[in-house]
């Protein structure tokens, strides 16, 4: 029985991996693919990285300002690295590579949030309708940037601090567990010792109790005997005070 239920939820695990790699297989629609893969083509023909945008016919019309030129360079060359494999991508496979490729990522993003979400201990089926906005999501965006490697990365940082944090939590917490464990412990059996002490109600003595003599009668005894008064030897403070 178990193994037939292991069946159908792997099958329906894999259904819904296919399902979700189709529905971000999608078109192409982002507006600024076009100038990021020119900009890939620009930079492995080259060799370099652009200073200017070679795309617009309106640079080096007016001289910027630093602060203008600052944002321009940090533009131009922020994305290089996505924009060469993106290039890549299509020199090796056309349109159907990006699209193709956006949907292996976004899905590998939705199984990294499913695998985590299963670490926590959900079910399968409540784990998939928990990843079920983040497809709603994705799929209304137009990630075929250089976004996508970003979102991709952050969660596959996610998914291995979450395992790091997860052993070394365990690891550091059980000594700590343990310590606070015992002194509860001994706490309750400090407790048990002192509960009797707290009862006013009053015990016979134990038949062996005997009562403790007052230190003040072999001091008197002592002076008795060496003064030598009286055949009479005090042995008690009521007999030295007659």
């Amino acid at each position: 029985m178990q193994k037939t239920v292991r069946i159908i939820n792997l099958i329906l695990l894999i259904l819904a991996v296919v399902c979700v790699f189709g529905i971000f297989s999608g078109p192409i629609s982002s507006a600024d693919f076009w100038w990021h893969l020119k900009s890939g083509q620009y930079i492995y023909e080259t060799r370099s990285l652009p200073a200017t945008d070679p795309f617009s016919f309106t640079t080096g019309w007016d001289a910027p300002d630093k602060q203008t030129l600052r944002n321009q360079h940090f533009t131009l060359k922020q994305s290089w690295l996505a924009q060469i494999f993106m290039y890549g991508i299509y020199r090796l496979f056309s349109f159907e590579g990006i699209i193709y490729m956006r949907a292996a990522l976004l899905t590998l993003l939705i199984m990294l949030l499913y695998r985590n979400i299963r670490r926590e201990g959900m079910g399968l089926y409540v784990s998939l309708f928990l990843v079920l906005p983040t497809v709603i999501i994705y799929a209304g965006f137009t990630p075929e940037r250089p976004q996508l490697f970003s979102f991709v990365f952050f969660g596959l940082m996610v998914f291995l601090l979450e395992g790091f944090r997860s052993r070394v939590f365990f690891k550091f917490s059980q000594p700590i567990s343990d310590v606070i464990a015992r002194n509860l412990e001994r706490f309750r059996d400090d407790e048990a010792i002192s509960a009797p002490l707290q009862n006013t109600t009053p015990r016979s003595p134990r038949p062996d109790f005997v009562e403790p003599r007052d230190d003040r009668t072999d001091v008197i005894a002592s002076e008795a005997k060496q003064s030598h008064a009286g055949n009479k030897i005090a042995t008690h403070p009521s007999d030295a005070r007659q």
